[in-house]
């Protein structure tokens, strides 16, 4: 079953996996249930009309993972995560991020939502959670279980594929807070976990 129509199977509506009944309410966002990963995308966004199928919707979601995750420590860190939590590998968030009464929010239709309160609704139901989305503001966040990768400002496609050098990407996690600028904290999060 292939073509356009056969990914409109795909969407899922996970709001008892995803996060609780009076959130999804007030959610416009589409899911993606794709095996490790979990799309997210808000309704600006419409990735069933860029691929024609599952499969390479999958791909293009794997592939922007690995760049996200491009250096090694990184990735190990996350494959580690993912064995101890036994969970779903990676949730992404794909929308417009901007600035609202001075916190790291994104769009989703005519509304608003604090990125903070999306992480927290996600933490611990997969290793690893990507932010795509801009922080022109360098926002911090924080995590109690799941990894959280996120730019430090605006972000497109062209640049994650092109390859991040490590200077638009932070890296939080938990129990050791932000690890992607020094080596010794990254290795010591990598070696504790």
């Amino acid at each position: 079953m292939c073509g356009k129509n056969s990914l409109q199977l795909v969407k899922v509506e996970v709001a008892a996996e995803l996060c609780s009944a009076s959130t999804a309410q007030r959610m416009n966002m589409k899911h993606y249930n794709l095996g490790k990963y979990l799309l997210c995308e808000s309704s600006e966004f419409d990735s069933s009309k860029n691929f024609s199928s599952h499969k390479n919707l999958e791909r293009h979601i794997r592939a922007i993972s690995h760049c996200f995750m491009r250096r090694p420590l990184i990735r190990q860190m996350v494959e580690k995560v993912h064995k101890k939590m036994n969970k779903r590998k990676v949730i992404m968030l794909c929308a417009h991020g901007v600035s609202y009464k001075s916190k790291w929010a994104y769009v989703d239709g005519k509304r608003r939502r604090y990125i903070q309160d999306w992480i927290s609704d996600n933490d611990g139901k997969a290793a690893t959670l990507l932010l795509k989305c801009c922080n022109e503001e360098n926002y911090d966040i924080s995590s109690r279980h799941s990894i959280v990768i996120h730019p430090r400002s605006a972000v497109s496609n062209i640049e994650i594929i092109r390859g991040w050098n490590g200077h638009n990407m932070r890296v939080y996690a938990p129990s050791h807070g932000y690890v992607d600028e020094n080596y010794r904290a990254l290795h010591h999060a990598l070696t504790s976990i």
